[in-house]
This record gives C-alpha cells, structure tokens and sequence, in this order.
C-alpha cells in the first residue's frame, strides 16, 4: 500500500507563500514597522476570520493498494 498526495503544486505553492510571508514579516518586524505582538494579534483575527467562513485549507491523501505481484518501492 502506498499514501500520496494527489498534487504537490499545492504544496509547492503553499511552501512558496509561507516563505514569503516568513520574510516579510522578519523584515518588517527587523526594520520595526511593526512589532510582533501586532503582528501576532493580526494573525489571530484573520485566522478566526478564515475559521469563521470555513475557507480553512485542507490537504487532501490519498491511499492506493497496489496488487502483490507488483514491485513495491520503500517510501
């Protein structure tokens, strides 16, 4: 049996978005445009805003059985 995500873009993208707003907020913080607890207080609104409109993400696994006369690979 393997388990595999459908798509990596998704988390391609999702890697690509978290860097960037990783950096952002390091260089905003850094240059003190904005502390950290508003940064902190800022996210906590908008995650009870994305929570409040059930737009939270969801990965999607799925799971195939391959037949036992099939080569199998370690993950």
């Amino acid at each position: 049996m393997h388990s595999h995500t459908v798509d990596g873009q998704p988390a391609e993208r999702i890697h690509a978005l978290e860097s960037t707003l990783y950096g952002l907020v390091d260089m905003l913080v850094g240059k003190r445009v904005v502390g950290e607890a508003e940064v902190a207080a800022s996210a906590r609104r908008v995650a009870q805003t994305i929570e409040g409109r059930e737009q939270r993400a969801h990965g999607v696994v799925v799971l195939r059985v391959d037949p036992p006369d099939e080569q199998t690979f370690p993950p």
